[in-house]
């Protein structure tokens, strides 16, 4: 008789089931004849089955809602020798998509040759809804701030510009690019620097929460522009004030 104490094996095996078990990404284990070998508990939720064996009674095809997708991914993980993350779209059992970062890797026997595929699924579905949301609303504020007939600027703290509007080109002359680097106030003739600046400084340190005036502004082919400034605080997610938006019509 041969003993051998594997009390270290069992409570590795242990702490690694309760590890996968209890883990918010889905985990999962497929085979190259595309079965579903195992799935944590996160999978099953995830992908919305009422328990782990109705997933794994399905075919790993059955949850990609494109299969050549899932054919280009196992051509990446099998050329890769370590995890890749891959964003990918599968199917919840009611349909409906579900969009995943997905690592993975090849597990290979002796020979080379791929004996299963493993790896972690994070559900970032609600993320890449907010995201596109956020840019959308992006492109609706850069198509209003486009089409706006006033010239539209930001100075921050330091009196340098952090946002020019594209209106410049036609009010001033200049190329958004060349915008790049100047300072408020450098156009601005010298009889109106005075008053611009005060004005400018009244609103930062919240003074004001709002101030006009008109100023004289150099075109970049050299003639005088008056333009009529309107002067708004720009706060920040705290309320504090980092800067100053500007809006100018040229009168």
């Amino acid at each position: 008789v041969l003993a051998r104490d594997i009390t270290a094996a069992r409570r590795n095996e242990a702490r690694f089931t309760e590890l996968f078990e209890t883990l918010q990404e889905g985990i999962y284990i497929v085979t190259p004849d595309d079965r579903i070998a195992d799935v944590n508990p996160a999978l099953v939720r995830m992908l919305g089955y009422n328990s782990k064996e109705d997933l794994l009674a399905r075919r790993v095809t059955d949850v990609f809602s494109d299969e050549s997708q899932r054919d280009l991914l196992v051509r990446e993980v099998g050329r890769q020798p370590s995890p890749v993350a891959h964003e990918i779209t599968l199917r919840r059992k009611d349909g409906t998509p579900v969009i995943c970062l997905n690592t993975a890797t090849a597990v290979r026997d002796t020979s080379g040759k791929v004996v299963r595929y493993q790896g972690a699924l994070v559900d970032i579905t609600e993320q890449r809804a907010i995201e596109k949301r956020l840019f959308k609303e992006q492109e609706f504020a850069r198509r209003l701030v486009d089409s706006f007939p006033d010239l539209i600027f930001v100075v921050n703290q330091e009196r340098a510009y952090t946002f020019v509007s594209p209106k410049v080109k036609e009010v001033l002359g200049y190329d958004i690019l060349e915008t790049r680097g100047m300072v408020f106030g450098d156009r601005t003739h010298t009889e109106d620097i005075k008053g611009i600046k005060d004005t400018l400084e009244q609103v930062l340190t919240g003074k004001h929460n709002f101030a006009s005036t008109e100023v004289r502004v150099r075109h970049k082919n050299g003639d005088w522009r008056r333009l009529r400034c309107h002067f708004s605080p720009l706060t920040n997610e705290s309320g504090k004030i980092e800067g100053v938006v500007v809006s100018g019509r040229d009168v």
